[in-house]
């Protein structure tokens, strides 16, 4: 399961990096803004595991009051990870525009995302839409040959550690990681011949997506940049269990009733649970949620006994 979610976040956030830059082309008149982008990613997130991943959308009434656009809950059988989303894209000419007032209330929408995460429990993050070309840290590797480069189109980072006053992905790119992290960190992104590579420590070891255990060569050290310090966020290892390593505990808490409910939207408590989120995000302006199910216990391709939807 890490693997098939590790590979879907790289092939999107790629998707999203070369269909950004193909649209900042002087002869493409397409726009391709955040909201675009963020449900073409949910309806292929969905569409690829469609028995662990659950997305739901609410109508657009109001501007967001809690400065959030996006609603995660990753359920693992320990631990639950709980984030509050703003996803912003870099403009063509460069510019990040954290900067933003909210119309309704006359606030920043940063301070909204902070304080409205922090009220119920989640982590405040920002997913930041990216070209290859406007990135400093996140670029495409050295790739074998017969092979190449997946490019990080989608970074995460800690709404701390993005200033309001944020122009520029390059003052805060430390800070970031590629959103695939979260399932399989420090993986190398390289891919070409229905094969990608994982990092397995000191070495890179490339993998057939066909045959994922059947190494096919190795080489090099990890890609993960030099003096990093941004999210140290929990990855499905630590939803799962014990991995006696430290990360952020925000936005995580014990996996309680009312998550593994959201894992079951169709009946009894689930359908309560689902009518309950709906309400208070339609009251927040909070236009999607994902839930999503890594718990380990199961067998592969048994997450939750659900059909193909």
């Amino acid at each position: 399961m890490k693997l098939d979610l590790a590979l879907t976040f790289l092939e999107l956030g790629d998707a999203t990096s070369c269909n950004l830059k193909f649209s900042h082309r002087d002869n493409v008149w397409v726009s391709y803004g955040e909201e675009t982008i963020t449900e073409t990613n949910l309806l292929e997130i969905t569409r690829r595991h469609p028995k662990i991943v659950d997305i739901r959308t609410f109508p657009k009434k109001v501007e967001a009051t809690n400065g959030a656009d996006w609603e995660w809950h990753i359920v693992g059988l320990r631990r639950t990870l709980r984030m509050r989303v703003q996803a912003k894209r870099l403009q063509r000419n460069c510019v990040l525009k954290v900067k933003h007032t909210v119309k309704s209330s006359g606030k920043e929408q940063r301070d909204l995302l902070i304080a409205g995460a922090k009220d119920e429990g989640m982590k405040p993050v920002y997913c930041i839409y990216c070209t290859e070309r406007q990135r400093t840290l996140w670029k495409k590797v050295q790739a074998v040959p017969g092979y190449r480069s997946f490019e990080t189109g989608c970074l995460l980072a800690a709404a701390k550690d993005v200033p309001g006053t944020t122009t520029k992905l390059k003052a805060i790119e430390k800070k970031c990681w590629p959103w695939h992290h979260l399932f399989a960190p420090k993986v190398l992104m390289q891919k070409e011949l229905e094969a990608f590579s994982i990092d397995g420590g000191d070495f890179v070891h490339f993998f057939s997506v066909r045959h994922p255990r059947v190494p096919l060569v190795r080489v090099g050290e990890s890609v993960e940049p030099p003096d990093h310090a941004g999210w140290n966020a929990p990855t499905i290892d630590d939803l799962n269990g014990d991995t006696e390593r430290e990360f952020d505990q925000t936005g995580v808490r014990n996996t309680t009733g009312e998550d593994l409910a959201r894992l079951e939207p169709g009946t009894g408590d689930g359908w309560q649970m689902a009518q309950s989120d709906g309400e208070r995000l339609r009251e927040l302006g909070i236009r999607r949620m994902m839930v999503m199910d890594v718990r380990d216990e199961r067998e592969p391709g048994d997450y939750r006994g659900r059909p193909e939807r």
